[in-house]
């Protein structure tokens, strides 16, 4: 079997990659580097912005049919300016599309997508599959807009496919973005506190790669089809999240910051039922035992043994 992989270098990638590629005798990875994250992978040394993508791809692919494709990479930022919507357009919307449409023409077996929860903000909770959503960055309607045209194409075109709706991972790899959580181990490991502003009664929901990778293969040995909410069973306040690291690192001292924060109100609960029942999945890693893995990833990547 045969698997195309974007996004393989990424934190991501770097975590679930080496767990789900033993299911396949080849793995093709899509990449702006020289050589492949992992030396056993073929290169394909292209873009997903480029204009020759399809015939890179043809290139080293023409001789093999493809049973997965894996999209995985994307650009991410916070940012509301003219050049972070140019960035979400041109590789998140225009990418995605470009790589789905040559799958299509290769009739691929499957075509599976990462997608996220993050910042596309709902009044109601839990987030169900059918959820009204509010994107309120470039980003996260770069998110929908993917979903959308995945769903449409691949149900006309008989492809199966799945779209894994996401929370913030973590696992053991180096980490390259520097979201909440890591932010709060940096913290503590650098400077000895960790500063929890408001009440820190704000909550997340975190997941850890392990469990990601699981759903992922499972989708795939059940050739399922839809969209599916991969998180863990329980959200974690700021507060609790601190004090988890607080028992990791027990120098620390958890400083609780007088300064209002923003989004305190903020809720996050997760309907995972869906992908429990027809992917007989379920997590494995709750947040208060998979830590230890989100502090090596810390670790790791400030080089700190």
């Amino acid at each position: 079997m045969n698997l195309l992989i974007t996004g393989a270098s990424g934190q991501l990638g770097q975590n679930i990659t080496p767990l789900i590629s033993t299911l396949f005798s080849n793995v093709y990875e899509l990449s702006r580097h020289d050589k492949p994250y992992f030396d056993v992978f073929k290169l394909i040394k292209s873009d997903l912005t480029s204009h020759d993508l399809e015939e890179k791809l043809d290139a080293v692919i023409r001789n093999h049919s493809i049973d997965l494709v894996l999209h995985m990479g994307f650009f991410i930022s916070s940012v509301c300016d003219i050049d972070d919507w140019n960035s979400n357009l041109k590789t998140n919307i225009l990418g995605t599309h470009h790589l789905l449409n040559w799958s299509i023409k290769r009739k691929v077996k499957a075509f599976y997508f990462i997608s996220s929860y993050l910042h596309l903000n709902t009044d109601k909770l839990p987030l169900t599959i059918n959820s009204n959503f509010s994107p309120s960055i470039p980003y996260a309607a770069s998110k929908l807009v993917n979903e959308l045209e995945i769903m449409n194409l691949c149900e006309k075109s008989n492809i199966p496919y799945a779209v894994f709706r996401l929370p913030s991972f973590y696992g053991p790899m180096p980490t390259k973005v520097w979201t909440v959580l890591p932010v709060m181990i940096r913290s503590a490991l650098l400077n000895r506190s960790i500063e929890v502003y408001g009440t820190g009664s704000r909550t997340m929901n975190f997941v850890h790669t392990n469990d990601i990778a699981s759903a992922i293969t499972k989708s795939f040995e059940k050739n399922a089809t839809g969209i599916f909410h991969i998180s863990s069973n329980h959200s974690i306040s700021m507060r609790e999240l601190a004090k988890l690291i607080n028992n990791m690192i027990p120098e620390t001292k958890i400083i609780i910051d007088r300064r209002p924060d923003p989004r305190e109100d903020e809720r996050l609960d997760i309907d995972i039922s869906k992908t429990i029942n027809q992917l007989d999945w379920k997590p494995f890693i709750d947040i208060s035992q998979g830590i230890t893995d989100a502090v090596l990833s810390v670790r790791k990547a400030l080089s700190i043994k």
